[in-house]
């Protein structure tokens, strides 16, 4: 068989939410890539991976396997051969798959953050919350609805995953898009991204679309993520690979360091 594969969400798994890796996790991926070849699936375009992952990618030459980016749910595959050579090897677009939907879901959205700003002012226990910039974006292969905005600092998200965690605002909107979904009949899907916002992609665009690139039934797959629970972005991928047992869902960054290290272990056994 050929070499194993591990593949690690980003946000909340190699990384605390928009910030760079964690201290000691390059040095146990690159202890790691020893015995392993390496991936980043995340529901993130390949802009916020180059900075959060800056540091992985210039030590690329000290990886002894592969390390392959998977923005966008693995819609969007990224080749490293130098820090200078960041090559994007293919790409999916929303736009081109689902036509006309797009724009129909794009005005939704438009409607629905508009109503929720409004709500702000109206509900005490919304008062908290500040916004940004950046609510809606484009990432070619899926759209990302952040009610806060993307442009949101530590601080703010903090306060709101607080909040969305109380009132569970991200789960109401989801269950509002779906109604919207089926009754226009759209071909497209919703998970929790992240830790402040709504990932929207074409039917079959989730996690699991990374596999599609990867040949499982000549490697052993493991992966790691924070999303694990139904409604949340990994859910799905780690549904599948936990049908062999090498999924793992961690708490934090510092956990997936001691993770690695139980998968260091199974991959020698």
């Amino acid at each position: 068989m050929s070499k194993p594969i591990v593949l690690f969400d980003m946000d909340g798994t190699l990384s605390p939410a928009r910030q760079p890796i964690i201290d000691g996790m390059l040095e146990k991926l690159i202890e790691l890539s020893l015995i392993s070849d390496i991936g980043i699936v995340t529901g993130s375009g390949i802009t916020y991976i180059k900075q959060q992952c800056s540091s992985l990618i210039n030590n690329i030459g000290k990886f002894d396997s592969s390390l392959t980016l998977f923005p966008c749910n693995g819609t969007q595959v990224y080749k490293i051969s130098s820090p200078q050579n960041l090559k994007c090897v293919f790409s999916e677009n929303m736009r081109m798959s689902i036509g006309e939907v797009y724009n129909e879901i794009i005005g939704f959205l438009l409607q629905e953050q508009h109503k929720f700003i409004s709500s702000l002012s109206t509900n005490e226990k919304l008062e908290n919350i500040r916004l940004s910039g950046t609510f809606v974006q484009y990432r070619n292969s899926m759209l990302n609805w952040c009610p806060i905005g993307r442009d949101a600092s530590g601080s703010d998200r903090t306060t709101f995953e607080k909040i969305d965690e109380k009132q569970q605002i991200r789960q109401k909107m989801i269950d509002t898009l779906e109604r919207k979904k089926n009754r226009k009949e759209w071909p497209v899907q919703f998970a929790l991204g992240g830790a402040t916002s709504i990932d929207i992609y074409p039917e079959g665009w989730d996690k699991t679309f990374a596999l599609k690139h990867i040949n499982e039934s000549d490697r052993d797959v493991y992966f790691v993520g924070d999303r694990c629970k139904e409604g949340g972005n990994d859910y799905t991928i780690y549904k599948k690979i936990n049908l062999r047992n090498m999924a793992y869902e961690t708490t934090s960054p510092q956990q997936t360091i001691q993770i690695i290290d139980k998968i260091q272990k199974s991959i020698l056994s």
